[in-house]
């Protein structure tokens, strides 16, 4: 459990990376954000850039929609891809005490899965933000130079590890 304080938009920000059995030992709620690394079958993750700035896919979900139906709406709308496989890889506990969307709060989490990617269709605009985003596919020895995020590393390493478990099954 590594924590991290950096600045969004000029207000401090804490993050701390919870696996998912660091998260079982408390109460993780709320859960604002869902986003996922996907990987194609080659082993590249999926990428996507917003102007000048690369993230992966995923956002928010909707009231009463579980996490996983979030997530797999979110990619499909962001990135038009569909998902085969899922799994949870750990959560981002946020303290952000001066956070301008007031509905998230102080403290929320977001939560982060691994996924293997089953198709790949043509890219869309995102029907929530009318964009249409850059889709690229990286190396994991590559992702950090793109996904820049504190902890990123404990994220991609618990992702690459469920990658390798896919393939398996």
């Amino acid at each position: 459990m590594k924590t991290h304080m950096w600045k969004y938009k000029g207000y401090k920000v804490i993050s701390t990376w919870l696996t998912p059995s660091e998260a079982r030992k408390r109460e993780i709620f709320p859960i604002t954000q869902v986003s996922g690394i996907c990987f194609n079958n080659k082993g590249k993750i999926l990428i996507l850039r917003n102007k000048n700035k690369w993230f992966i896919p995923g956002g928010h979900p909707l009231p009463n929609e579980s996490l996983l139906h979030a997530l797999k709406r979110e990619v499909s709308e962001e990135a038009c891809v569909k998902l085969a496989k899922c799994a949870l890889i750990g959560y981002f506990e946020i303290f952000f005490p001066k956070n301008p969307n007031k509905s998230e709060g102080k403290h929320f989490y977001q939560a982060r899965y691994a996924c293997l990617i089953s198709q790949i269709m043509k890219m869309k605009k995102d029907p929530a933000t009318g964009v249409l985003f850059k889709r690229k596919f990286v190396s994991p020895s590559e992702f950090l130079s793109y996904i820049k995020w504190k902890n990123a590393e404990e994220m991609l390493a618990a992702a690459v590890v469920k990658f390798k478990m896919f393939l398996k099954r």
